[in-house]
């Protein structure tokens, strides 16, 4: 009876974790937010390097803020702050640079090609997930997991 009851727990609890990581990519997919990983030190002290950054898709950025863009030479994704926004004609366009660099990034960015703005970041998460390649894989892998874990569960379940 009493493993009864723990099998009928563990099964619940498997459950649960697996509805809450659900809940986690659809509120995510909801709320255009993405997660990157940072993979060097140009933000520093502000974002470490290996963190693990959310951003937010926004349409209104200012001088100071923190925001990604995706560079149209080799479609990276870099994560650095404004440090000065002008307009041409109906264009505005960006200038970003590292809070560590020396230098500002070559180049203006222009509103469309700004992924969304920073908002939190998790130090070195970043660094455990160079083992897994992206959220989607994260859920996948967690959600085999928790089925095989939960088939062994009923398994034994059935079996006594």
């Amino acid at each position: 009876m009493i493993y009864m009851l723990k099998s009928k727990l563990y099964i619940q609890k498997t459950a649960l974790i697996i509805i809450l990581f659900i809940c986690t990519f659809l509120i995510l997919d909801y709320y255009q937010i993405k997660i990157l990983k940072v993979v060097t030190s140009s933000m520093e002290p502000t974002i470490k390097k290996g963190s693990i950054v959310l951003i937010r898709k926004e349409n209104i950025f200012k001088t100071g803020d923190v925001a990604s863009y995706r560079t149209s030479q080799n479609n990276n994704v870099i994560t650095h702050r404004i440090t000065k926004i002008s307009k041409l004609q109906d264009k505005y366009y960006f200038y970003f640079k590292g809070d560590s660099n020396e230098t500002p990034d070559p180049n203006p960015i222009s509103d469309s090609e700004i992924i969304g703005k920073y908002f939190f970041s998790i130090p070195f998460l970043g660094d455990v997930s160079n083992y897994l390649k992206g959220s989607k894989f994260l859920f996948i892998l967690l959600s085999l997991f928790s089925g095989l874990f939960s088939g062994k569960l009923f398994k034994n379940f059935i079996s006594s």
